[in-house]
Order: C-alpha cells, then sequence, then structure tokens
C-alpha cells in the first residue's frame, strides 16, 4: 500500500443529491415545480343601481266601481215608464258618446198626456181670469178665486210633468262607453223600470286583488304597480288606489284596487298578476346573484378579481331585484370587478383566467 498517495475528498452528501438530480430528465423532476392552475371564471362590474323590493298579487280585472263624484264604470240604462220600445240605435260592441240616443219609446201616450194637461191648464187659466174680471165689481168670493188659482197651478204641475216624461221617450246614454249588451228589440212592450242596454268604459278599469294581511304594512295608495295579464303579454303600469280597511276572516287577506291606465288593452274577467313596489332603495351597490356565495354558517362573500386573482370580501347582503343583490362591504365600491361564474367556494388567491360572458346571458 502506497502511503504517499493523497487522501480522498468526500463530498457532502447534499450536494451529491443535487448534483443526480441536475442529471435526471425532465419529465423524472419533482412535482412542485410544475406552474399553478388557473381557474376559468366570468365576471361583472359592481354597479350602483335602484333596487326594489315587491309585493306580489293576483286578481281579475273589473270595472271600476262607483266612487265620489263619479259613476260606475258600467251601468245599465232602465225603461222610464212603460210603453212600446218604437225605435232601436243601441248595437252591441258599438262606442257611442254621451247624450247619444239608444231607445226610443212610443210617443202616442206620452203625447196624449201632454195634450190633456195643456187643455187643462188652458180651463184653468181662463177660469181665474174670469174670477180676476167679477172680483172688480165685487161679483165673486176670495174662496173662487182661491180655488181658481189652486187650479191653475195643478194644472201647471201636470203639464211639466208630462213634458218631463215626453223628454223621456229618448233613452240616451249619460256617459261614453262600449254597448256590452242589448236586452230588449224594436217594437216589444217593456215595463217602467225594465233593463234595456248595458254600456261599459273601457277606458276606466281596475285589477281586484287580495293580499295577505301580513304583507300589509308594506303597502299604501298611490304605490306604484306592473300589471302582466296571466295569459301574456306586455305588462302594464298601473297605482294602487284602494286599500280596503277590513280584513276577509275566513282568507286573512285584504282586498285591494289597482287602477289600470286608458287603453291598456285589458279587458273585464282576464286574470292578472300584479307587482306593487313597496319599497325602493336608490344608488345601492349590487351584483349578479351568481356572484354572492353564502355557507352554513350564513356568511356571504363576493370574490374580486384584481391583478389576475381571486380575493375573497365578506359583504351583507340586502335587497334582492330581479338578477341583482344589494351588497355593502369593507373597500367594496362601484367599478370593481365581481367573480360570477365559477365564484363558488372560489379559494382566496387563486389564478384566474377571465372568459367573455355570452352576448345572450350579457343581455339578461
Amino acid at each position: 500500500m502506497n502511503m504517499n498517495a493523497a487522501p480522498l475528498r468526500r463530498v457532502p452528501s447534499a450536494a451529491c443529491v443535487m448534483i443526480l438530480l441536475s442529471c435526471l430528465p425532465p419529465c423524472l423532476r419533482a412535482e412542485d415545480e410544475a406552474p399553478q392552475t388557473e381557474v376559468a371564471v366570468q365576471t361583472a362590474p359592481v354597479a350602483s343601481a335602484t333596487l326594489r323590493a315587491y309585493v306580489t298579487v293576483y286578481g281579475v280585472v273589473e270595472p271600476e266601481p262607483a266612487t265620489a263624484g263619479k259613476p260606475a264604470a258600467q251601468f245599465t240604462l232602465t225603461a222610464p215608464y212603460a210603453g212600446l220600445v218604437s225605435e232601436l240605435s243601441a248595437v252591441e260592441g258599438a262606442r257611442v258618446e254621451k247624450g247619444a240616443r239608444l231607445f226610443r219609446l212610443d210617443a202616442r201616450l206620452a203625447e196624449a198626456a201632454v195634450a190633456k194637461a195643456r187643455t187643462r191648464l188652458d180651463f184653468a187659466r181662463k177660469t181665474l181670469e174670469r174670477q180676476k174680471k167679477l172680483s172688480e165689481i165685487d161679483g165673486t168670493s176670495a174662496k173662487l178665486m182661491e180655488e181658481a188659482n189652486r187650479q191653475v197651478a195643478e194644472a201647471e204641475q201636470e203639464l211639466h210633468e208630462a213634458e218631463a216624461l215626453r223628454s223621456l221617450l229618448d233613452v240616451a246614454s249619460p256617459a261614453g262607453g262600449t254597448v256590452t249588451r242589448v236586452m230588449v228589440q224594436a217594437g216589444q212592450p217593456v215595463e217602467a223600470g225594465q233593463p234595456l242596454v248595458t254600456l261599459l268604459d273601457t277606458d276606466r278599469l281596475v285589477l281586484r286583488a287580495s293580499v295577505p294581511s301580513r304583507e300589509m304594512a308594506a303597502l299604501k295608495t298611490g304605490q306604484q304597480a306592473e300589471v302582466t295579464p296571466s295569459a301574456g303579454g306586455q305588462p302594464v303600469r298601473a297605482s294602487v288606489t284602494y286599500l280596503s280597511p277590513e280584513a276577509d276572516a275566513q282568507t286573512d287577506t285584504v282586498p285591494l284596487r289597482i287602477t289600470l291606465p286608458a287603453g291598456c288593452g285589458l279587458r273585464p274577467g282576464q286574470f292578472a298578476a300584479a307587482r306593487i313596489v313597496s319599497e325602493e332603495r336608490p344608488d345601492r351597490l349590487a351584483v349578479p346573484r351568481a356572484s354572492v356565495f353564502t355557507d352554513r354558517d350564513g356568511t356571504s362573500a363576493v370574490s374580486l378579481a384584481k391583478d389576475g386573482r381571486s380575493k375573497r370580501v365578506q359583504v351583507r347582503v340586502g335587497l334582492s331585484d330581479g338578477d341583482l343583490v344589494e351588497v355593502s362591504g369593507e373597500g367594496l365600491e362601484k367599478g370593481m370587478t365581481v367573480v360570477t361564474v365559477g365564484s363558488y367556494a372560489l379559494p382566496d388567491g387563486t389564478r384566474l383566467r377571465i372568459r367573455e360572458t355570452p352576448v345572450k346571458e350579457a343581455a339578461q
């Protein structure tokens, strides 16, 4: 053995391991050198919006009932007295104006009554003149003069009533409207008070509905409503004009009326739903409903998209209006970007790859 040979130098084991690893092919290197995974998400801005709370009711369209100083929107005309329908002008479905003649009753009896009253009045007046001339020569008594005056007054009253009845021969519409039903024909005899025709003012309609008494505290007259026919169609803007002071003991609901605008296109008897605006909150921060995540403890949060990563922010949730939800939280401001699709249980600090929101979805 050569005792003069140079001693071997020991290489630290850690350095040996690093040298060996550097010689390995890339496929065998440690997995922790792999790039971090990105999550594909969709986003939306934090907006400032006016949010509304609604009370939804269901009801039936009806003619407006009579109110102070205004007759009912639907009314029925009756025969003023017994007679014969000599002329008929009313046609179902036709629009008529105020004062338009709908019927004419046979005038023969009325004319005879007027002629008889005039004859009696002429006789009474002549009798009074004769008594006046006799009184000038003391040829009559005060009692006869009083009786002559009484006869003239009664005859004048009788003529006035006969002419009034004759004026009722023409049955005219007291208001504009549409003829909905004709109940007699020309040549038909009628009795006094018999219904002849029904008219409806289609510009004066209401939605009659009921609301659970527990929701009454949020309602008051004058609130705006959006009425939509159950068969479909465009919603109509209306307003609450009546809230009953009493509740139905059997259903625990309170009747109400919503006045519809003229020309709304609805018809009596139609079913419709109404969304009454019970509260309005202007200038509130709002985000899409899909961006809010609420855990089992009831804590809500949104994930902000900032610098390509997610940042979870705890929020307080307020009103929901359609797809928007009112939110407030520390540091949350209008114009920030929140994650919508893909926000569910998204870990804080996750790298994000933002996808464009489809046009159809964005329009909603």
